[in-house]
């Protein structure tokens, strides 16, 4: 799923960049290959083998990360080497199949001090509201599964997912009811994914629950 980078130095001898995210860092410099290579002191080659997928030096993908970067718009190498989609489809898979104990499994793609935000009435919904810290994340995902229950098949192929330098945005439609209920109804859903350095450190949810709170 991803390359591990420790206090910005890898494990390993080569690295793999994200062929897509690197080609839109670069676009969004109003660079090409070339001008690239020339900033980050690399071979155009060397610039053409990450963006068709394939291993470099840690060193080259480290020289690639501080050419892109800015003052405004930093860029570390696990911005590169990190495949956000495949991190937002795991916390969903999380979500479906362990989903009370969920932290644990996503608890290695948070950062140090994750932020949340899930829409509702929180005089209504008891997780609603803003989160800060895997704790807080927690508690709301037991509060969660106790007002509601999901599918345990995680229907990754109906959703769609959408990639923006540092974001991703999933949304579709899972099979969600109130846990006291046996019927499971198709609700609509938005989740915004921020990352830094490779991990979630934002996430914003936005879930359809009125139509089963206030059924007509």
């Amino acid at each position: 799923m991803s390359n591990t980078l420790k206090n910005g130095v890898s494990s390993r001898e080569s690295l793999t960049c994200v062929p897509l995210r690197l080609s839109a860092l670069r676009k969004r410099r109003g660079w090409n290959q070339r001008q690239l290579a020339d900033a980050s002191g690399l071979s155009q080659r060397v610039i053409s083998k990450a963006e068709s997928g394939k291993t470099l030096l840690t060193q080259s993908v480290q020289q690639i990360a501080s050419a892109l970067a800015t003052s405004s718009n930093p860029v570390f190498p696990e911005d590169l080497i990190t495949d956000q989609i495949e991190i937002a489809k795991a916390f969903l898979k999380a979500f479906h199949t362990t989903q009370i104990r969920m932290t644990d499994g996503i608890y290695e793609h948070l950062t140090a001090n994750p932020t949340f935000n899930f829409t509702g009435s929180e005089k209504k919904i008891l997780f609603a509201g803003h989160h800060e810290g895997i704790k807080e994340f927690d508690q709301a995902i037991q509060y969660f599964f106790r007002m509601f229950k999901v599918s345990s098949k995680a229907r990754e192929s109906e959703y769609d997912f959408f990639e923006n330098e540092n974001q991703v945005v999933c949304w579709g439609k899972m099979k969600i009811g109130l846990a006291e209920s046996k019927e499971l109804k198709l609700t609509t859903f938005a989740i915004r994914f921020y990352f830094e350095r490779g991990k979630i450190k934002h996430i914003e949810s936005h879930f359809d629950f009125q139509f089963m709170l206030n059924p007509t």
